[in-house]
């Protein structure tokens, strides 16, 4: 271990294999380096590591940097860097880079991944989750397995209002106060309804399906009393095998 109370200054490159701490700014950096003269812009509290990491570093405090020239030119504070070059050359504070597939921004709650996400159990969230947004690429998970999902907003009055999969061959309709789906040729088997009730006034209303076949559902819109009603919109999903 090397304790130095003051300056190291040397006229060439300054390489290390082991651990250069500061024990007053509490920044433990591990690596090795072209130029170290930067290093020294870094407040308190950074871990870094890695081949040229934080080289150059312009301002930080509170940083997590891992990775070959991860944060070169760092200028930001409290931002987790991890991967080949992670928020190189970036000005910003509070946020994730790994690598160029993931971002997130500690300050807002934001989390972003480029490319596909698999998740092998549940997500659960009390907030909003946004689904291709744009809209042209949804596909229901177990699409290579044959699985098919519909998803229908339907009207009061019968109607489709709106759809996120393509509504091409099926029809609906409102007869009696029963709501019909006809969706012949998609399923090879009874599928899995949910009806979720979107009501247009203040009192609670149930889905409630009457008959459910290969090609047809119906259902009835339920109040608090049992009373069939036409005051609300629903929304349908339909998942089954092909």
């Amino acid at each position: 271990m090397l304790n130095v109370s003051g300056d190291v200054k040397t006229t060439g490159n300054f390489e290390f294999d082991g651990m250069l701490t500061t024990t007053t700014t509490e920044n433990q950096i591990f690596g090795s380096y072209n130029d170290t003269s930067n290093l020294s812009n870094l407040s308190d509290r950074n871990v870094i590591i890695g081949h040229q990491a934080a080289e150059g570093a312009q301002s930080g405090r509170s940083n997590v940097v891992i990775g070959y020239f991860a944060g070169y030119n760092l200028n930001g504070d409290s931002n987790v860097l991890i991967g080949t070059a992670a928020g190189a050359g970036g000005t910003f504070s509070n946020q994730l880079h790994i690598r160029d597939l993931v971002y997130g921004e500690f300050d807002n709650d934001l989390l972003q991944v480029k490319g596909e996400l698999k998740v092998d159990e549940n997500i659960e969230t009390d907030g909003n989750v946004i689904i291709d947004k744009d809209g042209d690429d949804l596909r229901a998970a177990g699409a290579a397995n044959n699985v098919e999902m519909i998803s229908l907003i339907i009207s009061a009055d019968g109607s489709i209002n709106s759809n996120v999969t393509g509504s091409s061959g099926i029809t609906t309709s409102l007869s009696d106060e029963t709501y019909t789906i006809n969706y012949n040729n998609h399923f090879s088997d009874i599928p899995a309804v949910t009806i979720t009730c979107l009501s247009t006034t203040a009192r609670t209303r149930i889905g409630q399906i009457i008959t459910l076949g290969i090609g047809k559902v119906t259902y009835k819109v339920k109040s608090e009393n049992n009373n069939s009603e036409t005051d609300a919109m629903t929304i349908v999903n339909i998942v089954g095998k092909r």
